[in-house]
């Protein structure tokens, strides 16, 4: 058999696939789980007022132009906030911040400033989006792209400024619970 007999169009399933049982969402979602990701914490600006969640699936996806990306669920509460932002902060958490990543992963926190109380951040003079301190990175974005990925939208944009902490530790998120990352 050659390469060519086995390739396949993108979207489609290669011949020798068909009719094989797909993962499912709980599979995918508990096999993701067990792999440690870092937490961030996403803030915008919506009408005005800042608003943040906590995140897990983020990365740099180029270097050069140097792009950003974060996966917002749509079912969130920030997704329809998100689908406006001119730009956006991303404060990657360190392991003393657990609280901060429990906060605003919370549905029962509160909307707008008020989830800020008693979180020291400092505000983008470009996009005007809060960065946390004493964080492990900071990355300061102009929203480029929204991209419909399943039940996610991936919010890419153009870091304009980028500051990081290596003498901090950053927290992990592995199986549903928050680590401090050992190395």
């Amino acid at each position: 058999m050659s390469a060519s007999d086995t390739q396949c169009t993108f979207g489609q399933l290669a011949d020798g696939m068909r009719g094989t049982a797909l993962p499912s969402a709980s599979d995918i979602r508990s096999i993701s789980g067990s792999l440690a990701s870092g937490v961030a914490v996403l803030t915008i600006l919506a009408d005005g007022a800042p608003r943040g969640m906590t995140v897990s699936a983020f990365a740099p996806v180029s270097f050069d132009p140097p792009l950003i990306m974060v996966a917002v669920n749509r079912s969130g509460r920030t997704h329809d906030a998100v689908q406006a932002c001119a730009g956006f902060g991303l404060s990657v958490l360190s392991a003393e911040q657990r609280t901060v990543a429990r906060r605003f992963a919370s549905r029962r926190r509160p909307a707008g400033p008020a989830q800020f109380a008693h979180i020291p951040y400092r505000t983008s003079p470009t996009t005007g989006c809060p960065l946390l301190i004493d964080t492990v990175a900071q990355f300061d974005c102009l929203t480029t792209k929204l991209v419909p990925a399943g039940d996610h939208v991936l919010l890419i944009g153009d870091a304009i400024n980028a500051e990081g902490r290596p003498d901090l530790t950053p927290l992990l998120h592995i199986n549903a619970t928050y680590r401090r990352s050992v190395i």
